[in-house]
């Protein structure tokens, strides 16, 4: 058969009379090895999905021409590239073939693999509701720091400077999360973008210890907005604010269920353990953690601050600090 199109035919008993070469190289099958064969010993597949082929051939000896769409059938893949069995969707066209009496002798199958077609739609669709997920939370965080920042605040100006900054953090940490960063983000690149930019030649002053840790988008927003309160309160109170502070940064992932960043100044002198409240410390005792299922502890003394945040469990495992 001279035919564009990939098409098999069979004869009443479903075995294979016929198959044009486009067929056969969709299927990557040779004609001497399925010529004459019951279709489904030369395309083995579990019974229910054997099924639903058998009822479209029967209907079409009976005289009911059908189509089957973007339905799922496995072909066996040659030895030459690997063996085993490659899954698959088809569309395929069912019609009969009748002799000179009116009689249906065999069935031609007109079959499209279209495997492509629907894995893309099928990641369409994750993408989407992906987005969808992630769009939602960002409206509920920003709902929540525009409602903290506005407490105790009477001038508008000091209100847009604070929201303004605390959602350009965000907004980094989200163009961060796409192209191939979709999935997430390392700790350590999460770090090092917010940091650089935040700290400039202050990055020196900082050391960063931990092993391969995969952050989600929901995490990596969490952890970007504690990361701009912590640079931020450093700056005005703490260990960037003379020159001899230090910053240690550690995150612990060898238990998934119990993952852990911590940041720790040293060398601080300028501050008393009553100061840095107001909505900095909530979002980072209250609204950072709540966002990522776990707990956070905040330390301050007179020469330093530690801040500890537990991650709920890991759902990604992560491939190197710098992914």
């Amino acid at each position: 058969m001279c035919l564009p199109a990939a098409c098999l035919v069979l004869d009443r008993n479903l075995h294979i009379a016929s198959a044009n070469e486009t067929y056969l190289q969709t299927v990557d099958r040779k004609a001497e090895d399925i010529f004459g064969m019951y279709v489904f010993d030369a395309f083995p597949e579990a019974p229910e999905r054997q099924e639903m082929f058998k009822e479209a051939f029967h209907a079409v000896l009976a005289g009911e021409d059908n189509e089957l769409v973007e339905v799922p059938f496995a072909i066996p893949v040659s030895e030459e590239k690997g063996g085993g069995m490659r899954e698959a969707y088809w569309t395929c066209l069912h019609r009969g073939v009748r002799n000179s009496d009116g009689e249906i002798t065999h069935l031609v199958q007109h079959a499209q693999d279209v495997t492509e077609r629907v894995m893309a739609q099928r990641l369409q669709g994750a993408i989407a509701h992906e987005l969808q997920h992630r769009v939602g939370n960002l409206f509920n965080l920003t709902s929540i720091i525009a409602r903290r920042s506005a407490e105790g605040i009477t001038d508008i100006s000091e209100f847009l400077t604070r929201y303004e900054a605390r959602i350009q953090s965000m907004a980094k940490t989200h163009s961060l999360l796409t192209g191939g960063n979709w999935d997430g983000i390392t700790m350590q690149k999460l770090l090092e973008r917010q940091l650089s930019g935040h700290l400039g030649e202050d990055m020196e002053r900082v050391t960063f210890d931990g092993g391969e840790m995969l952050l989600d988008p929901r995490e990596a927003q969490a952890v970007s907005m504690a990361i701009h309160e912590l640079a931020t309160n450093a700056y005005k109170y703490g260990a960037l604010f003379s020159d001899k502070g230090t910053i240690d940064i550690r995150w612990n992932s060898d238990d998934a269920d119990a993952r852990t960043f911590e940041w720790i100044e040293r060398n601080v002198n300028t501050i008393t353990p009553n100061e840095r409240g107001g909505f900095g410390s909530t979002m980072l005792t209250r609204i950072v953690p709540s966002q990522l299922n776990g707990t956070a502890t905040r330390e301050l003394t007179e020469s330093g601050l530690r801040y500890s945040v537990q991650l709920g469990a890991s759902h990604s495992n992560g491939n190197g600090n710098g992914a």
